[in-house]
């Protein structure tokens, strides 16, 4: 069972919100502090003019927003941290930018629209706290504690999706992220941790958060998913207990990864790096390269090669000619790099290497990196595989 459902404003002396900003990242939390974190990791505290907890921040056109306590809204651009009068009262607990505005959340279950100059909108309103706000350009989704999605494509009109009732289970979200072209929410369902995806908001799929280890299954346990970003093509879930779960489009290639003894309630992606933050305002950025799973499996590679993927086995002619994934292309180890600027010039095309034993693949996977390639995935040794007569030819 899962510890409880996360709630922001129970914490206390901690960063609470981050957003990517500039070249680095902004955080916000307890007693109205906002700090800039630059490329080098270097801090540097705003001076917001409040001591109210801000509770979320996000990036937006001209600068970024940070919201709290009592309606607090505050704009920080060229010219520092500058409050808005809202005339809100309720606690704002999540924020985004979206079709123009500010899309903001109560806890007392409220979406507002505000504009730069401070005009405000109710957008919707329910009985229960919005505990989080996404876009992605093309739509905006909120999500409730009392299981509830409200979905919008212009900013003004909102329609609800009682997730827990159409699913049958007793569900609270927690907070949803923009991940790529959709969105990935998170909370407490039937008192377990869980974490669902969708693309438009009105079918949701559950995400797998379990860790398969060699023939073993591992759970994330009783830490509640606290936070999330984006790491290249890949999700990564900051949990409370300091850990974070990468999960790549294969499930069953899931890798928990160990951030900090710190506990975690915050995450944003800039660049090629993820930055955690939480408690005693700690903080922490985290290169793609390090947090983001390599590994996969044998399924999930024939499912991209044929949507496109290339797996190169890097082995020697000879062994390749003996026994081989019936999918692949054979590129040795030695003509690794010639083979990859003259055949693969696109960076961002997806690769997956394979070998005998696994040291090859490891070894290729590093010199792609070096050179730029940036969806690169390591399927190891296929020598158990093809030995027990598995995809080969």
């Amino acid at each position: 069972m899962a510890s409880g459902s996360f709630q922001k404003h129970n914490v206390r002396d901690s960063y609470l919100s981050a957003c990517a900003y500039k070249d680095g990242f902004l955080l916000s939390g307890d007693g109205g502090r906002l700090d800039f974190v630059n490329a080098s990791g270097e801090s540097t505290t705003v001076n917001t003019g409040t001591d109210r907890p801000l509770y979320a921040v996000c990036k937006c056109s001209d600068g970024a927003v940070a919201a709290g306590e009592d309606g607090t809204l505050i704009f920080v651009g060229g010219s520092g941290a500058v409050p808005v009068k809202t005339g809100i009262t309720a606690d704002l607990i999540c924020a985004c930018e979206f079709r123009g505005s500010i899309i903001v959340g109560g806890a007392d279950g409220k979406i507002f629209a505000v504009t730069r100059g401070g005009d405000v909108k109710e957008v919707y309103s329910g009985p229960c706290s919005v505990t989080g706000v996404a876009s992605n350009g093309e739509r905006c989704i909120g999500v409730t504690s009392d299981g509830k999605a409200v979905i919008s494509e212009n900013a003004d009109a909102w329609t609800e999706f009682p997730y827990g009732e159409y699913y049958g289970v007793a569900a609270e979200f927690d907070g949803i992220a923009s991940i790529g072209a959709g969105f990935f929410a998170y909370g407490i369902e039937n008192g377990n941790t869980f974490a669902v995806t969708t693309q438009l908001g009105g079918v949701w799929t559950k995400r797998d958060l379990n860790v398969y280890d060699y023939g073993r299954t591992v759970g994330i346990g009783e830490a509640p998913i606290t936070c999330a970003a984006s790491c290249g093509m890949q999700t990564v879930a900051g949990l409370s207990d300091g850990r974070a779960l990468v999960m790549p489009e294969c499930p069953k290639c899931n890798i928990l990864r160990n951030i900090s003894k710190h506990k975690i309630y915050a995450a944003a992606s800039n660049g090629g790096s993820v930055i955690f933050a939480g408690d005693e305002y700690f903080y922490k950025t985290v290169d793609f390269d390090i947090l983001r799973q390599q590994k996969i499996r044998l399924e999930k590679a024939l499912e991209m090669a044929d949507a496109g993927a290339v797996i190169i086995d890097v082995r020697d002619e000879y062994d390749y000619a003996m026994s081989r994934i019936e999918q692949s292309i054979n590129i040795p180890l030695y003509g690794l790099e010639d083979a990859l600027r003259e055949f693969f010039p696109d960076k961002t095309s997806p690769i997956i290497f394979c070998c005998r034993s696994g040291a090859k693949s490891r070894a290729a996977c590093s010199i792609s990196k070096a050179m730029g390639y940036t969806e690169i995935y390591d399927l190891g040794g296929i020598a158990e595989i093809t030995e027990n007569g598995g995809n080969r030819k």
